[in-house]
């Protein structure tokens, strides 16, 4: 069954609020010894190599996976904060936009937001991209 389709079919009383989480301030405590220190591992760094990475996607805090988003004061707001990263049936925007035009509340059940606010957020991008546009034309 197409993803997609699954999280469309949801009824308004399925849908969870958002959550927000504030991390509380810590002090940083140096390793004990070397091989406390974390190696870094293989992330995706271009949509070419996230193309055939496993779904949904394990990389949580990469900046299009649609699990969490985090804010200017470091404020972590769970968006789907009723379901494990690994139970999302959609986890990266840019599959969403690879799939090409699709509604407004099919977006939105997929980024947990209403179909306004899907709404609102396209119009703000279409001015943006508009202002982009004649700025680049008086350049030529």
């Amino acid at each position: 069954m197409n993803p997609l389709l699954a999280i469309t079919e949801r009824t308004k009383k399925e849908r969870r609020h958002l959550r927000l989480v504030t991390p509380r301030p810590k002090t940083f405590e140096p390793p004990k010894s070397s091989t406390e220190i974390v190696q870094p591992y293989d992330r995706p760094k271009t949509r070419a190599e996230c193309e055939d990475a496993p779904r949904p996607c394990p990389f949580v805090g990469c900046r299009h996976h649609l699990y969490l988003d985090v804010n200017e004061r470091g404020n972590i707001k769970l968006n789907f904060p009723h379901l494990e990263p690994e139970e999302m049936p959609v986890s990266c925007s840019l599959d969403v936009a690879d799939l090409g035009g699709i509604a407004l509340e099919s977006v939105g059940e997929q980024m947990n937001i209403t179909r306004e606010r899907t709404r609102q957020i396209e119009s703000i991008v279409c001015k943006k991209i508009e202002e982009a546009r004649t700025v680049l034309r008086e350049f030529r």
